[in-house]
């Protein structure tokens, strides 16, 4: 088992890989908790978190609108097990970097400079 999860815990965050994939969310921290175990990213082109997933190849983006692009790219995150293995590394690494305790500071800046 990956980072201390438990099974019931790892299967909730595979709820929300493929939840994403269908029904993808504009915010960060579903993002957040699929690369913090480990997972590879299929989600669609919303070009702030797109930079993300491409800048650190944490997986690939599909159109939302077009089936061929989102067949296209689960296809390529199950078909390859090489890319499979670099982009379940690629996301360990980048949780260093996308985690709560960086993230919190950055959303307490944002509370204290709105609140003045």
């Amino acid at each position: 088992m990956e980072a201390g999860l438990e099974d019931a815990e790892r299967r909730h965050l595979k709820a929300v890989a493929v939840t994403e994939a269908v029904v993808p969310s504009r915010t960060s921290l579903r993002l957040c908790e699929i690369i913090c175990v480990g997972m590879e990213v299929v989600r669609c082109d919303f070009p702030a978190l797109t930079e993300v997933v491409e800048r650190y190849g944490l997986g690939c983006t599909f159109d939302p609108e077009d089936p061929e692009s989102i067949a296209a790219a689960i296809n390529r995150v199950l078909g390859d097990g090489k890319d499979y293995e670099a982009m379940k590394k690629n996301a360990l690494e980048a949780a260093k970097i996308f985690n709560w305790e960086t993230e919190s500071g950055k959303l307490l800046e944002v509370y204290r400079r709105l609140c003045g």
